[in-house]
Formats: structure tokens, C-alpha cells, sequence
């Protein structure tokens, strides 16, 4: 790997997602890409003035509005403080001011990248919005390369999880994390598989054994037993220094762990790394 995006509202900075970017990074020996977005979708703003008395409409230059004023400022802010994070941990590092449609400029930004770092919490709404906001919600279905969607406090990584289910994404998932993180060969992988009724065996488990030998040391596996979306919840919710490994993430409800609702259920209130990646 050799390019990650960390995307970033240039409204909020969030100190523990860039701690944890720069630690992808240094891992892996990767430039850290900062994506500093501005919601432009309006450059100018139309104003009533009058002239000797006699009304007419003037367009307002963006940068002569007090709020976009304020914008600038802060982004310029969070840009000094980026840079001296990657620069006090030792990262290699590039920014991009992408002023824009936010969705789109990541996702344009993602079709040139390895790997895609998000905040659950992004946003570009004023209301209180969910966990993970509609924003990531919706931006991870659209999107041209795996994301990790970052914690909101990170204390190291001892085990690789892979939530599988015997799909083809799954597998994807799995492959691409793999080739992403080679680095990881030592650690822990336990392979973790749902099933409704009854513990049966892990679907294809040979197979998916021949896989992930070659790139990990130790491979286990866990069955669990009941509703899915419940007991992989549970099963994480115990788990610390762990990062998790998922399958598609997109409107259509897929068979077993990979829900929709059960993603935005681990990210809600597990606090762990989510890897995530749709074919």
C-alpha cells in the first residue's frame, strides 16, 4: 500500500482519527493523504442593494461573507494542525483543498487511492445526525476503494476479525485487507461465521483456510449460533484491540452478518476499526 485518504471536514478536526491515520500509515510506509472538504455548493449569493436610491441585485464575492470567512480560517487551522501531526509522528504526507460537493470529491479522490480513513461521525448537516452519520452511510456505497472506518479511541491492534459468511464479499473483503496489510502476518486471525439455527461448519472452510494461511501465521474460527446481526454484535462488543474485517456494505440486504443494519450497528457502538469493501 502506498496511498491513504484521510477525509476531513474543514469545519471539524478530530485529533483521535488522525492519531490513528498516521499509525496506518507509519505501519504500512504510506503517504497520508488529508482531503479537506468544503461543502461550496454555492459560490455566490445574490445581495439587494441600492444605487441613488434606486434598488438592483449584486453578487457577493464567497470570500467577502463572514461565515465563509470564518471557514477559511478554520480550515487553514486544521491544516497547520494536520501537518504537525504527520510531521511529530514522522509521516509522509500530501493535502488536498477539494471545495465541492463533498460525496464527490471523496469519491473521485477514492478511485486514485489505496485505502479510504473516515470519522463515523463526519458530517455536513447542523442537526445532531446519527452514528454513523447519513453522510458516511451513504458515501460507502459509492466509493472506489476499501475504507476503514476509524474509532473513536484506539489503543493498538492483537487481532484481525473477519466477519464471513461464505459470499463472495466477504471473501473479497478478506482478500483485500490482505494484500493491504501484509504487515499484520503475525497477528491473531480468527475467522468468525453466523449461522441461525445451528453451529455448522464454516462454509468452504478449507478453502478459505488455504486463502489466509499463505498471509497470516494463525488462522482460528468461530461459529456462533442465533440472529446474526445480534451475536456478532455481541461477540465484538467484548473485543478490545481488535480491528474488524466486513463485507459489502449497500442498500441490498445480504444474506448472514452482512446487513446494512448490522454494520451501522457494530460502527454505532463498537469501538473498534471497521475495514470495509464492496466489489
Amino acid at each position: 500500500m502506498e496511498k491513504i485518504l484521510l477525509a476531513i471536514n474543514v469545519t471539524q478536526f478530530n485529533m483521535n482519527v488522525v492519531d490513528f491515520a498516521c499509525f496506518l500509515a507509519n505501519l504500512t510506509s504510506s503517504k497520508l493523504t488529508g482531503i479537506f472538504l468544503e461543502d461550496l455548493q454555492e459560490d455566490q449569493i445574490p445581495a439587494r442593494k441600492s444605487f441613488m436610491g434606486n434598488p438592483y441585485i449584486e453578487t457577493v464575492v464567497a470570500d467577502d461573507i463572514q461565515e465563509n470567512k470564518k471557514r477559511k480560517e478554520r480550515c487553514e487551522q486544521h491544516i497547520r494542525l494536520f501537518e504537525n501531526a504527520c510531521k511529530n509522528r514522522g509521516v509522509s504526507y500530501a493535502i488536498h483543498r477539494d471545495p465541492g460537493i463533498p460525496e464527490d470529491e471523496i469519491v473521485n479522490e477514492s478511485r486514485f487511492a489505496d485505502l479510504l480513513i473516515v470519522d463515523a461521525e463526519m458530517s455536513f448537516e447542523d442537526r445532531k445526525d446519527t452514528t454513523p452519520s447519513r453522510f458516511i452511510r451513504h458515501l460507502l456505497q459509492k466509493i472506489e476503494c476499501p475504507a476503514v472506518i476509524a474509532p473513536f479511541t484506539f489503543y493498538g491492534v492483537g487481532e484481525i476479525i473477519f466477519a464471513y459468511d461464505g459470499s463472495a464479499s466477504s471473501v473479497y473483503a478478506i482478500k483485500q485487507f490482505a494484500y493491504l496489510f501484509p504487515q499484520w502476518k503475525q497477528k491473531k486471525i480468527t475467522v468468525v461465521q453466523v449461522n441461525e439455527k445451528t453451529q455448522t461448519p464454516v462454509i468452504n472452510g478449507e478453502k478459505i483456510l488455504e486463502l489466509l494461511e499463505p498471509h497470516f501465521a494463525g488462522v482460528g474460527f468461530t461459529v456462533l449460533a442465533g440472529k446474526p446481526a445480534d451475536e456478532i454484535f455481541g461477540y465484538l462488543l467484548e473485543k478490545q484491540e481488535a480491528f474488524v474485517v466486513m463485507g459489502a456494505y449497500s442498500h441490498k440486504i445480504l444474506s448472514g452478518m452482512f446487513t446494512h443494519s448490522t454494520a451501522e450497528l457494530v460502527l454505532k457502538a463498537v469501538n473498534l476499526p471497521v475495514f470495509v469493501a464492496h466489489r
